[in-house]
């Protein structure tokens, strides 16, 4: 039987098992809904599919064997010259197989927030004005962003559970977690995938209406002195600064 409070994940990379790990600890793997944005989102399929251990697992091994996070070699050859997202992808990959995409389809909702850089806007100026409203609001500290995204994005809420099949699923956690040149921007509609963090890190707005009516488990991935005043909303942040870069593979520590 589920819980009577769902769950969010925000984004921040490597920064996100902390969310996860307090989660299993806690045994709160029973939400009535996930909601997660970029690595967030990933967490929330790691834990929906149940297989979290697992692919924790996978995952250091995967960072063990990669000696840097770009390969100079590799792309001399005509490869990629970062490897995270091949990695990224395998351990998505590996997160649904085993009968996770089977546990994921039976799971609670899991809601992905989604972002795209809309047609005809230049997208190089949109996308780093967004990116300096994001960190004015990092600076600020505040933690959601605006209603209305920032000119030039428009965002979509992804349900997992509506995949047709386990590539899908892997293909919108790419979607979300979308950051050039680390990783390749997927084509939406005409526009163009980027990361769902630069509309909402901490994406309470992906949920259902009536999830976000009730009692909602916030997971930051950084320290939040002053998380605002909510009767049915807990935020967990760490005490400090994490020491797990957003974009390191290399380092199973």
């Amino acid at each position: 039987m589920n819980s009577d409070y769902s769950i969010v994940l925000a984004g921040g990379g490597g920064r996100t098992v902390w969310g996860l790990s307090l989660l299993r600890e806690l045994d709160l793997l029973q939400p009535q809904e996930w909601a997660g944005v970029s690595a967030g989102a990933a967490m929330a399929v790691f834990a929906a599919s149940g297989r979290a251990e697992a692919v924790m697992d996978f995952f250091l091994a995967a960072a063990e064997r990669n000696h840097a996070n770009v390969h100079w070699g590799a792309w001399a050859r005509g490869g990629r010259l970062f490897p995270h997202e091949g990695i990224y992808r395998a351990t998505l990959a590996h997160a649904l197989a085993e009968g996770g995409f089977q546990a994921l389809q039976q799971a609670p909702p899991v809601r992905v927030l989604l972002a795209w850089m809309e047609p005809g806007h230049p997208k190089v100026r949109r996308a780093a004005a967004a990116l300096r409203e994001y960190g004015q609001r990092k600076k600020a500290g505040i933690i959601h962003g605006p209603d209305a995204p920032p000119l030039g994005l428009g965002y979509e809420v992804f349900t997992c559970q509506d995949a047709a099949d386990a590539g899908e699923v892997v293909d919108r956690i790419i979607d979300t977690s979308a950051t050039w040149p680390v990783t390749r921007l997927r084509k939406a509609d005409g526009g163009t995938y980027v990361d769902g963090g630069l509309v909402e890190n901490v994406p309470v707005r992906a949920l259902s209406p009536a999830a976000q009516a009730g009692k909602v488990i916030v997971l930051l991935s950084r320290p939040t002195p002053t998380p605002p005043p909510s009767a049915t909303r807990l935020y967990l942040a760490p005490q400090g600064p994490l020491p797990l870069p957003k974009w390191d593979y290399t380092s199973p520590d």
